[in-house]
């Protein structure tokens, strides 16, 4: 059985033990005190009917010695009176106030433990004392004094009793209270903890002697929250069957209609490139052949084949690279992307149209272009390789292509750290774009520039989007007409990083 420690004065026994007993504490307490309350009445009653009595019983005494002026009965008198406990002093006087006897209570400190002033202070009393026989004349003066708390001891040994009786009464109630509570409530209960924590245990067992009462309810009602709680989560669990059925049946359906989509878009682009070649090829032949011999309208239409020819060459090969890219299979690596962007760079440069079109259509105008390169050393990145250098062929390629009508392409490739992300960028000093339409810019076929401006089929910023997705990333761009471009984006960041020189700024000046 498991042990559940829980302090003792935690425990539910306890608890209930100790509300009982300061409850009995508190009533016993007020009752004691209205116990005492009526025995100090009694007690006062009671030693004023006593004084009585003796004052009563010495007075004719007293009045014999006063009225035959003898000295030594009146001393017997006094002497007896303060032999009682609560008389202090006695005194017998005559008739002319010549005192006869007087007696005083020697202090021995017995009473000194008890408290005083409880049944009040010193009281003086006088009586006058008459002959009785003939006349009844006055004889003299009978004077006592009378201390009520000296006879006060038994009163305060009967509360003391009363008190402590009641302290050690509650104190063997609350153990019996305790040994109770725990036998007949939290032995019960822990036991039925203990059930609950056996493997395979539903239902907690219901003692015989707690069927019919407020613990046997209450772990009746558990049982019934079991039940409910056992028959939903059969529910759940068959639920939970049909549904990862369901999303088997529909993933593999799903898998095969991507398949099938991607095959259908890699044949399609296939096929199309056949008879466009064939386009191509007919109508450089045909112009070849018809050189010189045909006018200015029909070598301006031969040209428009040809170009569409061409443009719709570079739409395929990007439909097949975007189509490659959902193809691919995703394998992550610690990628350098810093010398993955240096041979980039230099292609793009290398691949760049050698002459720009110039003033009154003159097309072998050369054009001075100075280029700003600066690419960050040691930039490592978790990526596909394959992937990774496909996006960083767009984003440089676009960077260079937006810059290069200025005359001055500047191009920076770099990582900054943002709220423990790190965030590479690619910005360049090109023409920009109006940010409200930075929504349309990762969609497929849109474009923001005109193709008389700038070529492209509008599938770059698409293919970048997907691999970054792929990457478990995100991308966003910012920029600003006639200020350049920064595209930023997100990979999962790699834990080691290479040494690379610290040199890997370069600024080259070409004429293209």
């Amino acid at each position: 059985m498991a042990k559940i420690n829980i302090p003792l004065r935690n425990r539910l026994s306890y608890r209930q033990a100790r509300s009982v007993i300061i409850a009995a504490l508190l009533v016993g307490t007020l009752l004691s005190l209205v116990q005492v309350l009526v025995d100090y009445q009694g007690h006062k009653k009671e030693q004023h009917e006593i004084l009585n009595q003796i004052l009563a019983s010495m007075t004719q005494a007293a009045s014999f010695a006063a009225y035959n002026f003898d000295a030594p009965a009146a001393l017997q008198v006094t002497e007896g009176l303060v032999g009682y406990k609560s008389i202090v002093s006695a005194q017998i006087t005559d008739d002319f106030g010549r005192a006869l006897a007087a007696s005083k209570k020697t202090e021995d400190g017995s009473h000194a433990h008890l408290p005083y002033d409880v049944f009040g202070s010193n009281t003086s009393i006088s009586l006058d004392l008459q002959e009785q026989v003939v006349f009844g004349e006055y004889v003299g003066k009978l004077s006592i004094e009378v201390n009520p708390n000296l006879s006060s001891e038994s009163f305060f040994d009967r509360s003391v009793v009363v008190f402590f009786s009641g302290i050690i009464r509650n104190i063997i109630l609350s153990l019996i209270l305790l040994v109770v509570f725990h036998t007949t409530l939290t032995r019960v209960i822990l036991e039925a903890h203990a059930n609950t924590l056996k493997e395979g245990t539903q239902r907690i067992p219901i003692p015989s002697s707690h069927k019919d009462d407020e613990l046997g309810a209450l772990l009746s009602a558990f049982n019934q929250r079991f039940d409910t709680i056992e028959e939903k989560n059969k529910l759940i669990q068959k639920t939970n069957e049909n549904l990862e059925l369901m999303i088997q049946e529909r993933t593999e359906k799903l898998k095969e209609t991507i398949e099938e989509l991607e095959a259908f878009c890699y044949s399609i682009s296939h096929d199309l490139r056949a008879p466009l070649r064939s386009i191509h090829g007919f109508s450089s032949a045909l112009e070849e052949e018809l050189q010189g011999k045909i006018t200015d309208e029909q070598q301006d239409m031969f040209n428009r084949v040809i170009t569409a020819a061409k443009r719709m060459d570079t739409l395929i090969k990007d439909l097949l690279q975007l189509s490659r890219v959902f193809r691919h299979e995703l394998q992550r690596e610690n990628v350098n992307l810093t010398p993955i962007c240096e041979e980039v760079f230099n292609r793009v440069c290398a691949n760049s149209p050698s002459q720009l079109g110039g003033a009154d259509g003159v097309e072998d105008q050369k054009l001075e272009i100075h280029v700003d390169w600066h690419c960050d050393p040691n930039l490592v990145v978790s990526a596909d390789t394959g992937l990774i250098t496909i996006l960083m062929e767009n984003l440089l390629g676009n960077a260079w292509k937006y810059s290069i009508n200025g005359g001055n392409v500047a191009i920076n490739v770099g990582m900054l750290e943002h709220g423990g992300e790190h965030i590479l960028y690619v910005r360049d000093n090109g023409v920009g774009f109006n940010m409200k339409y930075r929504d349309k810019l990762f969609e497929p076929f849109q474009r923001l520039h005109s193709p008389q401006e700038f070529q492209g089929t509008g599938i770059g910023l698409a293919i970048v989007h997907r691999i970054v997705k792929r990457h478990e990333g995100r991308i966003w761009a910012d920029s600003q007409v006639g200020e350049g471009t920064t595209m930023y984006f997100t990979l999962k960041p790699s834990p080691t990083h290479f040494e690379l020189p610290e040199d890997r700024a370069s600024s080259i000046s070409t004429k293209l």
